[in-house]
């Protein structure tokens, strides 16, 4: 039991790095991880390499590889962030500062390959 009587006390919190944290609130805010996005497209794009033919042969992995690298980039953004801006009411202003730091055109590419509007 948690400490307050009668509730279950929830084990899968208690080891919950900042960006695992970012991602449930941003999912429970219906928000999708931009860094979930990346790495779901460099997956796709590693997936369809074998199918790519012509100029374009050769560049899904060094595409999917930057996806993974911008990935990873947002997500150290995101948990820089959340050390600096913690609180509930900062949100506003952390989330603006991600967006800036976020490399956009790799959002763009992976939205792209995704299926999704850029």
């Amino acid at each position: 039991m948690s400490p307050r009587e009668g509730q279950p006390h929830d084990h899968a919190y208690d080891t919950e790095t900042l960006q695992e944290k970012a991602d449930r609130l941003r999912r429970e805010q219906g928000l999708p991880p931009e860094a979930a996005e990346l790495r779901a497209a460099a997956q796709q794009l590693r997936y369809v390499a074998p199918d790519i033919t012509g100029p374009l042969a050769g560049l899904a992995d060094p595409v999917a590889d930057w996806l993974d690298a911008a990935a990873h980039a947002h997500d150290a953004t995101v948990r820089a962030a959340a050390s600096v801006w913690p609180d509930p009411h900062e949100a506003a202003e952390r989330d603006a500062w991600v967006a800036k730091q976020t490399e956009q055109p790799a959002l763009t590419v992976a939205r792209t390959i995704l299926g999704e509007q850029p």
